[in-house]
């Protein structure tokens, strides 16, 4: 539920925002402008942000939400429109390749504060998750400090990441590459069981015992990366938890952002989940030795991702078999390969 996550970053970014000559207790309203690609459910922010407020201190403050709405741009003919139905196709154009302009994001608009005469309005304009991606830009740096490709991995539950990460990483390991994981999960160390037999630095990241955070956050990142040997790693595959929805919405430094689409799931998910299908660089469609047992269309499984991310570059895997393995590796030498050249280039300049 990634709402009591963004509850509690609007009180603590409405906290910093605040003049210090006014208290979170006089604060009586909170304003946010919330873009509607970003899948907040505004009944549910409100109800969490009541329910966590009085422990920020902001127990008169209610919640304002305006809700945005999404606008593209196409690369191909720069005419801007609006998406309908979750497809990202210009209606000019038919190009699917565009970016959106508008509709994303969680922003800090303002406060209204008790004073003798009334109340008063502080005009606001900051990023609810300023704090959370200034943390994920400083284990951006490490990594790049460190000629390291981080990869966040994010999936449905039971698509299969484990077994296609414990695939991945041994090819590389026959290619001399040094790998770690962060593995991601709101309770237990199943999956870093299994992942222990390959011999790397697996750093167990639960949100929470029972009923957690069903992302990883760049707080865990961060807390993880102090307990690997960076300077030691070619690789960092962060195993993030299944769900379709929140993993989407935070970036945690991360170089790669990669959906794991298992073929059972069908054809339908882009269409259903297409923040997570927007924020991604490649979908890595797995269990494709399910291909004969199913009744999947991969015409309509690519149309459809196609049609929520143009841009988005598609691998078809298999973690049983090892199907397109050798292709994935390539593909993460090569991305690993472009930050090392970045990173000497900058060290060149300065």
């Amino acid at each position: 539920m990634h709402e009591l996550y963004i509850a509690e970053c609007i009180l603590d970014a409405a906290r910093r925002a605040l003049p210090e000559s006014c208290a979170p207790e006089d604060v009586t309203h909170v304003t946010v402008r919330v873009g509607m690609l970003d899948a907040v459910v505004p009944d549910t922010l409100i109800y969490l942000f009541n329910a966590v407020k009085c422990s920020r201190g902001f127990a008169q403050a209610n919640l304002e939400i305006e809700e945005e709405d999404v606008c593209c741009k196409c690369k191909s003919c720069s005419a801007a429109f609006s998406p309908k139905d979750a497809l990202f196709v210009c209606p000019t154009c038919l190009s699917s390749s565009v970016t959106v302009i508008r509709g994303r994001g969680l922003t800090l608009c303002g406060t209204y504060v008790k004073r003798a005469g009334g109340l008063m309005k502080i005009p606001i304009v900051r990023d609810v998750l300023e704090e959370s991606n200034a943390l994920a830009e400083l284990n951006r740096r490490a990594f790049d400090d460190h000629g390291i490709l981080a990869v966040n991995m994010m999936s449905s539950p039971g698509s299969g990441k484990t077994t296609l990460l414990s695939k991945t990483i041994s090819a590389l390991q026959q290619l001399g590459g040094r790998c770690a994981v962060i593995e991601g999960d709101i309770t237990s160390t199943l999956d870093s069981e299994r992942l222990a037999p390959l011999g790397i630095p697996v750093v167990q990241a639960n949100t929470q015992p029972f009923g957690g955070d069903c992302h990883v956050g760049s707080h865990l990142v961060h807390a993880a990366c102090e307990m690997l040997p960076l300077a030691d790693l070619d690789y960092l595959f962060i195993e993030n938890v299944g769900n379709l929805v929140c993993p989407a919405e935070f970036y945690l430094g991360e170089h790669v952002k990669s959906v794991v689409l298992s073929l059972p799931e069908g054809e339908d998910k882009p269409l259903k989940y297409p923040l997570m299908f927007r924020e991604c660089n490649i979908c890595l469609v797995n269990k494709m030795d399910l291909l004969p047992h199913l009744d999947v269309n991969m015409m309509t499984m690519r149309n459809h991702i196609e049609q929520v991310n143009g841009d988005l570059q598609i691998m078809l895997l298999s973690g049983k078999t090892g199907l397109g393995i050798p292709g994935w590796v390539e593909w993460l030498i090569e991305r690993r390969a472009q930050i090392v050249r970045s990173s000497e280039m900058i060290g060149d300049i300065s």
